[in-house]
């Protein structure tokens, strides 16, 4: 190659490419409004500055979340992506936001619940609207006693998503441009959140000491698990600032963001169908809840509280999960020989149905969207489907278990609500390849 040639990227001769640019790498396109030569503002997305003629875009790794260089990590390359200040203070923000709304909530709570609704502060209510564990032990005379209480009910989750999400609306929206910006600052609001709730867990503590008929002194002390509380909170921050955040273009930018944000529409649109569907069936006819033993809960649950929670529930079992709850375990396997209602079964096998033609629909819009591309987006797909199913498993699991230590016995028992993880991780990846392979290759319009 000569000299001519070396600096030139098409032959004169034969038009040929002299010099590929490499699949690993693509321009970057420009987020500051000011040139960085001349200071000169500049439209949002100028490739060059309509001055001096300066650069603004840049050449950036093509990696998944374009944060490591070729060869060495480097430290500062986060911190160019993340909006600091923003983070903090939307995540500051989205805790006074849950604050107002718990202060709200406990004054109805001081009403139906008496003296044990005046001892819950605000802050166990926000901690309790993230879905964090509690620890309840109770001492006296008599024994000691245990109650670890994971309280997945899917519809406390509405105050802290509305939190975050104005806090994201009014603060963070417009700080992710790129697909680096997006996860970089979805992890920051998902940390920061996080942290905050965890020091809250760590200093809301209650102990009340209470008498019986026989002047009997109880004491009894409740925890939140600080682990849990993180874990949650992280998880609830970081996909509601994902969510907000996402932009088309950022998703034709990145493969892997454009996928999951499908995955999580999917869910979305889903679970708002199946919601209706079991609201429409409790509306009109709640007795099949006897079915589940679950009625004696009727009177102490708003109804609305229950059909969010089998919903999602039911979502699972379309997925050929099997659904806990209590004492019944229901699964597609065993629906048909099952003792329920001819009606009930008749809803679980429909909400089977649909899920089914959401994600066969799913595979036939990845066939539109990238049969040009080289990456395994069925496999993809299933993958991340798999990943939220495993964190809905996660949120919505209820767990309760009681246990009396006394001088004679050593009694515990448990109750569950919920889907198994294990089994959700693996069911739910197989289900949903197959069901996407089946929709990628019967789509077939241009």
């Amino acid at each position: 190659m000569n000299t001519e040639e070396k600096y030139s990227n098409y032959s004169k001769e034969d038009g040929k490419i002299l010099n590929k640019i490499s699949n690993y790498y693509r321009l970057e396109i420009n987020n500051e409004m000011n040139c960085s030569k001349c200071h000169t503002e500049s439209k949002y997305g100028s490739n060059y500055c309509k001055q001096c003629g300066n650069e603004l875009f840049k050449v950036v790794d093509k990696n998944l979340f374009n944060i490591v260089e070729k060869s060495k990590f480097n430290i500062n390359n986060i911190k160019s992506y993340a909006s600091s200040t923003n983070i903090f203070i939307t995540s500051v923000s989205s805790i006074l936001i849950l604050f107002i709304l718990s202060v709200i909530f406990n004054g109805m709570m001081d009403i139906s619940l008496g003296k044990l609704g005046i001892s819950i502060s605000p802050l166990h209510t926000m901690l309790g609207m993230n879905l964090g564990s509690i620890n309840i032990t109770s001492s006296s005379l008599i024994g000691v006693g245990e109650v670890s209480v994971h309280l997945g009910v899917i519809s406390l989750l509405i105050a802290p998503i509305i939190s975050l999400v104005i806090s994201n609306i009014l603060f963070m929206k417009n700080k992710s441009n790129t697909p680096n910006e997006l996860i970089i600052n979805s992890i920051g609001v998902g940390i920061v959140y996080a942290l905050f709730m965890a020091v809250i867990s760590m200093i809301s503590k209650i102990e009340l000491n209470s008498y019986d008929m026989m002047n009997i002194a109880t004491l009894l002390k409740v925890k939140f698990a600080t682990t849990s509380i993180f874990i949650n909170s992280f998880l609830i921050g970081f996909l509601s600032t994902f969510t907000i955040g996402y932009k088309k273009r950022i998703g034709k930018e990145n493969i892997y963001i454009n996928i999951f944000k499908k995955v999580i529409n999917i869910f979305m649109i889903g679970y708002i169908l199946v919601f209706i569907i079991v609201g429409i069936l409790t509306i009109s006819d709640s007795t099949y809840l006897y079915e589940f033993g679950i009625s004696e809960y009727m009177k102490y649950i708003n109804t609305g509280i229950v059909v969010s929670q089998l919903s999602v529930y039911m979502w699972g079992f379309a997925n050929l999960i099997p659904m806990v709850i209590g004492d019944y375990t229901i699964s597609i396997f065993n629906i048909l020989n099952s003792n329920l209602f001819f009606d009930t079964k008749l809803i679980f096998i429909i909400v089977f149905i649909l899920v089914s033609l959401i994600i066969l629909i799913a595979g036939c819009n990845l066939k539109k969207h990238f049969k040009n591309n080289d990456k395994n987006v069925l496999l993809i797909f299933s993958i991340m489907y798999s990943f939220v199913m495993a964190l809905i498993s996660m949120l919505s699991k209820i767990d309760v278990g009681m246990g009396m230590l006394t001088t004679n016995a050593n009694n515990h028992n448990v109750i569950t609500f919920g889907l198994p993880i294990i089994i959700t991780i693996i069911s739910s990846f197989i289900y949903s390849y197959i069901l996407a392979f089946i929709g990628y290759k019967l789509y077939n319009f241009e």
